[in-house]
């Protein structure tokens, strides 16, 4: 279930977002690429239609693999035809991501395996310690390292960012 390694993806756009800040974070990818890692699923239906390729978790879901947890009401994952490969994850219900201190909040994430891309709706929110940047949605596009924040029609995107304090003002 190599394929799993999109759904932890979602906090790539830290490093993007943050990166301006001086201290980068520690890269998700890393960590994530091990392939040894387990993925942890649990919840309270799991309903499989190998006919349609589509698995979906239902009630309080929680996916863990390494140090990234994904909280969700429902995880759906479709199935490409053939290898079993996944073509896209749909998690949907007060989604919440969390790797250490950064958090991706939405309504719904979607992760597009093959394009490569990541759709937080929403209510999108991602944070870093006092760091957030919000929207309506968040779309992340992983090969291209790039991020699009859309606000909701008649809304404003925000983005906070605390610059670094130098270590001898605390």
């Amino acid at each position: 279930m190599k394929p799993f390694l999109l759904l932890l993806l979602l906090l790539s756009p830290y490093q993007f977002a943050f990166a301006a800040q001086g201290d980068e974070p520690p890269s998700t990818l890393s960590a994530l690429g091990k392939e040894s890692l387990p993925i942890n699923i649990v919840s309270d239906r799991l309903e499989a239609d190998d006919m349609a390729k589509k698995v979906k978790f239902i009630g309080h879901v929680i996916v863990r693999r390494g140090d990234v947890t994904l909280y969700a009401h429902e995880v759906l994952v479709t199935y490409l035809q053939g290898k079993g490969d996944i073509e896209k994850i749909i998690a949907s219900g007060e989604v919440r991501i969390i790797q250490n201190e950064r958090i991706a909040t939405a309504e719904r994430a979607t992760l597009f395996q093959k394009e490569g891309k990541i759709l937080l709706a929403g209510s999108a929110r991602l944070l870093q310690g006092k760091d957030s940047i919000e929207g309506e949605e968040i779309t992340v596009l992983i090969n291209e390292e790039k991020s699009i924040i859309k606000a909701q029609q008649g809304g404003r995107v925000q983005a906070i960012f605390h610059p670094n304090e130098p270590k001898g003002e605390r």
